[in-house]
């Protein structure tokens, strides 16, 4: 096997060393054209009757067949029809013998106009044809001048009826004898070529449009049986094909084109030779070259049709591909060596300017492929995309050798299939997009090699592992890595790590492509994963980037709640400079909450600040999503261990506010510290994504006059409570 593959490439590179002679076989020119030819019908035509035995002498019978020369006289062949145009006329005679001249006879004619039925004049009086009247057939009898009578002189002026192409018309004659002899004699059948009036021929190709490999044929719009035109064809050139009779093969790219005509012989009957001849008419020629591609290299084939046609409607397959539009070219990507041999085929309607010529004309070609002389190579094949992905794990890095192994990378210029998908420079490293975007991207490489093109394309996937939606206590979570693809094979291995850590550890187990985790509690909450992805090659791996879960209580929950520390603003100074409020300034009630003017610079001597915001933070994974809910709180008395700051409470009150997006500060509530509920939120919508709401929220403290006020650390508790519904207090 290994002297078969060695064989086949030194083959090839002898096949590039050596200049390359090719040898055309060059067809010879053709253009056999076909004679004209007229052949009177012999055979008695349906509806007639066999010409009864000649009589003469002492026998009754005709003496002649009937003829346009003479009524007694043997006849040729060529005076026993006639050629005319519709309207000419000719006189046909014959002479009818009877042993008996006393004996009475009457006279019939018949009329045939191509395959229609016989017509049939009304019998004649006893020895006197005149009225014995029919269309296009008048009596022409001549001057008798022997004891027979008119029988002997039987003539006919025969009008040409009108017809629309070349059609036989027919005569007969028929004399019925009484007395001795009696019977029903017949003549001999007459036929009439009949052309139109100025009779102008056409033709056609069938197909109009032929493509190389196929063939035409011509035809003229006669069909009647005897009456052959000749066709008469220009020499087409060399490549252009060949006519054999009426057909021509194609075998490339022109034109060629014919003529139909018949001449028509003078006739005694008084008309004039004429030729008729259809006007010449051009036969189209086009081709589908065949194509040779080194594999790895794309082929394309394209329609060449004559000036003057375009191709529309192309329906391209072959290879394994289809393509449908206008297009007059086909690309067949990245060929392999199992497209060898492969039939190209495209079925089109040609069109001249804005008409349509030839619908479905089909053309075909043949597409050869070679062992490329290079080869491609990436590493690895999966890349992560989007944020967050380990250092390197979004790129790989693409490479071209010789025949001899050597790096072609100087040669070679790199491009990327899909740049959204990935991008790459101009060293051949391909870069995963940052917004997430996932898919195959191809790493084409076109190197320049011993003077010939080369491409390569090498696919790799673009994967990122999804985020998984909020996941209730109780639930499970299902992580999917990319799959390899087809005829790869890649094995894989989950990771896991705590919220916040980078201590990365095997799952147990956890070598599928896909992993279940256990079922879920709140401990898993914030919980990342990971997986570990290695190549064909059993040695490349690749790292995805993390996913966090998030995990909420079932329906709706509260998750995190503030604490506060009030002291005491500076003018002019940090936050972080913030003081104690003084036992004097509690039982002076100089902090009374008189404004929540935010716009009030002396807002900030009327409340104490707390020195750090809180979060409140709550999920509501009910379905359907949006339902009401209300978020209320309460506090205790403010006190100290020697007692509380007022008898009864709410001396003191907390407000809660936030910054909405546009800047502006929104109060929640003010909450008295004597245990009475207040509602703080309603009802603001969760992150679709985590089904959670993180709230910052900030906080003022104002404390009314309170002389029971004593040196030490006041605290009150928080009580936050939420129900869902829009009545909840």
């Amino acid at each position: 096997m290994q002297q078969k593959l060695n064989w086949r490439r030194f083959g090839t590179w002898l096949l590039l060393g050596v200049t390359l002679v090719l040898l055309t076989v060059v067809p010879l020119r053709t253009s056999a054209d076909t004679t004209s030819n007229i052949t009177v019908p012999t055979a008695v035509p349906a509806g007639m009757q066999t010409p009864s035995t000649a009589g003469g002498g002492l026998t009754t019978g005709f003496r002649t067949a009937l003829n346009w020369n003479d009524y007694s006289a043997t006849p040729t062949t060529a005076q026993k029809y006639a050629y005319l145009e519709s309207g000419n006329k000719v006189t046909v005679k014959t002479s009818f013998s009877k042993p008996n001249p006393t004996t009475s006879v009457t006279y019939t004619t018949y009329l045939k106009v191509g395959d229609g039925a016989v017509s049939t004049s009304p019998t004649s009086a006893t020895n006197d044809p005149a009225n014995s009247k029919q269309s296009n057939v008048a009596v022409n009898f001549g001057t008798p001048s022997g004891i027979q009578g008119q029988n002997d002189v039987i003539g006919y002026e025969l009008t040409a009826p009108t017809v629309s192409q070349p059609t036989w018309v027919y005569f007969q004659v028929m004399v019925h004898e009484s007395g001795l002899f009696a019977g029903n004699y017949y003549t001999s059948v007459f036929p009439m070529l009949v052309l139109p009036k100025d009779y102008k021929p056409t033709m056609s190709y069938t197909p109009a449009v032929v493509f190389r490999g196929g063939s035409a044929t011509a035809t003229p719009s006669v069909t009647t049986n005897g009456f052959t035109l000749g066709l008469k064809t220009t020499t087409p050139s060399a490549s252009t094909g060949s006519w054999a009779g009426t057909t021509f093969t194609a075998t490339g790219v022109g034109t060629t084109s014919g003529a139909f005509s018949v001449t028509v012989p003078a006739t005694s009957a008084g008309t004039a030779a004429k030729t008729y001849t259809t006007d010449t008419k051009t036969l189209y020629i086009g081709d589908i070259a065949d194509q040779s591609a080194f594999v790895g290299n794309d082929a394309t084939f394209t329609v060449q049709l004559p000036d003057g046609l375009t191709a529309k409607n192309v329906r391209w397959k072959g290879a394994g591909l289809t393509q449908n539009g206008d297009s007059s070219s086909f690309t067949i990507p990245s060929v392999t060596m199992a497209m060898f041999g492969a039939q190209i085929t495209a079925t089109m309607d040609v069109y001249q300017g804005d008409t349509m010529i030839q619908k479905d004309a089909t053309g075909t070609a043949t597409l050869t492929t070679i062992d490329s002389l290079v080869k491609g190579a990436v590493t690895p094949q999966l890349v992560f995309s989007g944020s967050n992905v380990p250092n390197g794990m979004n790129q790989a890095q693409g490479k071209v050798t010789g025949m001899s192994g050597e790096d072609l990378g100087a040669q070679t210029t790199w491009s990327s299939s899909d740049p959204s998908l990935a991008s790459v420079d101009a060293n051949g490293k391909l870069t995963a997009n940052t917004t997430g975007k996932t898919g195959m991207v191809n790493l084409i490489g076109n190197t320049l090699y011993v003077t010939k093109q080369f491409k390569t394309t090498q696919p790799v996937t673009v994967a990122r592992l999804a985020q998984p939606s909020p996941l209730a206590v109780g639930s499970t979570a299902t992580l999917t890595a990319p799959n390899a693809p087809s005829g790869t094979k890649w094995t894989y291995q989950w990771q896991t790590a705590a919220a916040g850590s980078t201590n990365w550890t095997d799952v147990g187990g956890a070598t599928g492509a896909t992993y279940t985790t256990p079922s879920l509690t709140m401990d898993n909450d914030k919980q990342q994963y990971r997986v570990v992805v290695t190549m064909a090659d059993g040695t490349t791996k690749v790292t995805s980037n993390p996913v966090t879960l998030t995990v909420n209580a079932g329906g709706l929950a509260l998750r995190e709640v503030p604490s506060f520390n009030f002291r005491v603003a500076q003018d002019g100074k940090p936050l972080d400079e913030m003081t104690d409020p003084t036992v004097q300034s509690l039982i002076n009630g100089d902090f009374d909450g008189s404004t929540t003017d935010f716009t009030n610079p002396d807002i900030f001597n009327k409340w104490m600040l707390s020195d750090s915001d809180g979060n409140i933070g709550l999920s509501d994974t009910r379905s359907p999503a949006g339902q009401d809910y209300q978020l209320s709180v309460a506090m205790t008395p403010f006190k100290t261990a020697a007692g509380q700051l007022s008898a009864g409470g709410g001396t003191a009150k907390v407000l809660l506010y936030w910054i909405d997006s546009s800047g502006n500060p929104v109060i929640g509530g003010t909450i008295p510290d004597n245990n009475t509920d207040t509602t703080v939120m309603s009802n603001q919508p969760v992150n679709s994504t985590t089904g959670r709401l993180d709230q910052q929220v900030s906080a003022l403290l104002s404390v009314g006059k309170s002389p029971r006020a004593v040196v030490g650390h006041y605290t009150s508790t928080m009580t936050w409570t939420l129900t869902s519904g829009p009545d909840a207090n």
